[in-house]
């Protein structure tokens, strides 16, 4: 599953995307989570510069704010989100979200694939820069290529937003700075209850 997202690109928008484009936000340096067993050739553990808004609940058995600036950044998400009236996602929770910042290497160019989470759920991107391609498989055997027709492509310009499932890995940015804000997020119905059928999933965390 993929789809492009319309950005309505706000003030607030603006506003957010200056700040995580600017000196004021804290970075915190990382490698890539994938472990050696998923590692696949061609590919990489990609070092990164990343800022967690809401933790993975992988981390800690739930979600979890770990940023002062969550109050921003939700409302950012949401806005686009809703903006594109999906039917699918008529209310909905958050798993993780943050800003990850890439760079220019001249070695291997390819992040290894991956799934955020061993639930099933949506990820979310919106591109403040304009390099550095996502991809997604459309199935769990696809070769990684990207040439390989069971691979989609996306080629960002910046603002643009996508919504998509499955494995993915990304690109890294050619000339500059590659820095996106990402988040996984999952439906939920009247009651709370996800619709994805995993039993009783952080019903405290609303965002």
């Amino acid at each position: 599953m993929y789809l492009k997202l319309k950005n309505p690109t706000s003030q607030q928008y603006q506003l957010f995307k200056s700040f995580c484009l600017g000196s004021e936000i804290p970075w915190f340096y990382g490698l890539s989570t994938d472990t050696d067993e998923n590692a696949k050739k061609g590919h990489m553990h990609s070092p990164y510069i990343g800022h967690s808004f809401i933790g993975r609940p992988e981390h800690c058995g739930y979600s979890n704010v770990e940023s002062p600036f969550i109050d921003r950044v939700v409302p950012v998400m949401r806005e686009i989100i809703d903006y594109n009236e999906l039917p699918y996602l008529k209310k909905y929770i958050f798993l993780r979200a943050a800003v990850n910042c890439t760079w220019p290497n001249q070695g291997v160019q390819l992040s290894q694939p991956h799934v955020d989470h061993n639930i099933p759920h949506y990820n979310f991107i919106v591109y403040f820069t304009g390099d550095g391609e996502t991809f997604i498989e459309k199935d769990s055997v696809s070769s990684c290529s990207i040439n390989d027709e069971d691979v989609i492509a996306h080629s960002p310009k910046p603002n643009d937003a996508i919504l998509f499932s499955g494995r993915h890995y990304m690109k890294l940015p050619s000339k500059d700075r590659r820095i996106i804000l990402v988040a996984t997020l999952i439906p939920i119905d009247n009651d709370g209850l996800d619709k994805f059928g995993v039993e009783g999933y952080w019903e405290q965390f609303k965002y």
